[in-house]
């Protein structure tokens, strides 16, 4: 179990905000491990927001400064270490904008290798309208955490707190609008449902024998529209590099072997595959580390 205390005293800053973990054994509930920003900060109102899911737990700190940008907030992914059962923090995310005051972390929610955080305040359009931003997990151990696409309402309209909740369900990423205009009146509130694996790319094996073959599949592409696969990581350093452009069969899929280097050339890619509509905009899988 988690309790976030928003007030709470870390590393000596008054007020920084921390998380108490608690397990239990039979009826007993016992406190065990403490969570704190790696670097606390006065007022950031860590733990505000919690999100437990296996061995991660993903944190908000809504209020926490960004350099120069008052109260833009933060989020936190603590992973599990199976040896000492410990929870160690994996990656801090921060706002895309790293606008004033977009409130970013005051909702969040982690599942299956996918990290959702709400941003209520985010300045859209010359209004607080409200952000949504995704991140996914790489496939190798640990990560690291690639961002993935940004969720707004639509039409986009200011001071709807799109964003002051989020879940992560089955098969949907639903966002709550607190003050959202609706049918029955101003300000009732909303709910939006987001496909979340809406579209999929799959690599198989991650971490391939020099020489072996690799299966590349991608699903939910409208048939006969174009696939784009690019590189857009090589050791973690970003980049654009498209590597093949293909259509999707009748299916619906889209599938391609090819065989890994020989030798090995010793680094990891990042690869993501986009899917273009016609006159829409583009749509990308989650991204996929690969040892070459």
């Amino acid at each position: 179990m988690l309790i976030g205390a928003p007030n709470g005293s870390a590393g000596g800053v008054n007020y920084a905000g921390t998380v108490e973990l608690f397990s239990v054994s039979g009826t007993t509930w016992t406190q065990g491990q403490e969570l704190s920003s790696n670097v606390p900060q006065q007022s950031a109102n860590f733990g505000s927001s919690l999100a437990l899911a296996g061995d991660r737990i993903a944190v908000g700190a809504p209020t926490e400064w960004i350099g120069s940008n008052s109260t833009a907030g933060r989020a936190y992914v603590f992973v599990k270490d199976q040896a000492t059962g410990l929870f160690s923090l994996e990656q801090r995310f921060d706002s895309p904008t790293l606008a004033y005051n977009s409130g970013f972390g005051t909702a969040v929610d982690v599942k299956d290798g996918l990290l959702v955080v709400g941003a209520p305040n985010e300045v859209t359009g010359g209004g607080h309208v409200g952000s949504v931003w995704s991140w996914r997990l790489g496939k190798k151990k640990n990560g690291p955490w690639h961002s993935e696409s940004e969720l707004q309402a639509g039409p986009a309209i200011a001071e709807e707190n799109f964003g002051c909740g989020v879940l992560i369900d089955t098969a949907d990423i639903v966002v709550a609008s607190r003050w959202a205009n609706t049918n029955s009146g101003r300000d009732t509130g909303a709910l939006f449902f987001y496909d979340a694996p809406e579209f999929t790319l799959s690599i198989t094996p991650t971490q391939p024998a020099p020489g072996a073959p690799i299966d590349m599949e991608a699903h939910r592409g409208a048939a006969g529209s174009p696939i784009l696969i690019a590189a857009e990581a090589i050791d973690g350093m970003p980049l654009f590099l498209p590597i093949l452009y293909d259509v999707f069969g009748s299916n619906l899929s889209w599938s391609l072997q090819l065989d890994a280097p020989d030798p090995a050339f010793g680094i990891t890619v990042s690869v993501r595959a986009w899917k273009i509509g016609a006159g829409g905009p583009l749509v990308g899988s989650q991204l996929i580390d690969i040892d070459l």
